[in-house]
C-alpha cells in the first residue's frame, strides 16, 4: 500500500466510509464536477492587447523591468541588456 493509500484509508476509517461506496462516490463526483474551475477576474476576461498593457503597467508599479520581444528566440538578449541596465544604475 503506497503513503496516498494509507492516508486515504485512514480519512475513511476516520468518516466510517467505504472505499467502494458507489452511491458516495457518485455524490462526490458530481460535487466536483459542478464547482466552478476557478473566478476569472475581470482583468484576466480583457481582450489580450489590453491584458498585456495591464499587466507591464502592473508590474512597472512593482519596479519590474518590462521588455516587449518578438519571440522567444530574443529571451537572452533582452534579459542580457536588461541585467546590464540594472548593474549601470
Amino acid at each position: 500500500m503506497s503513503s496516498r493509500d494509507a492516508i486515504l484509508s485512514r480519512v475513511r476509517q476516520s468518516l466510517r466510509v467505504d472505499a467502494a461506496d458507489s452511491e458516495r462516490r457518485a455524490i462526490v463526483s458530481a460535487r466536483l464536477e459542478g464547482t466552478p474551475r476557478g473566478v476569472v477576474p475581470k482583468r484576466g476576461q480583457l481582450p489580450q492587447p489590453e491584458r498585456v498593457a495591464l499587466f507591464c503597467e502592473m508590474a512597472e508599479k512593482v519596479s519590474a523591468t518590462v521588455a516587449r520581444i518578438t519571440g522567444g528566440v530574443a529571451v537572452p538578449e533582452a534579459v542580457i541588456i536588461n541585467s546590464d541596465c540594472k548593474s549601470a544604475a
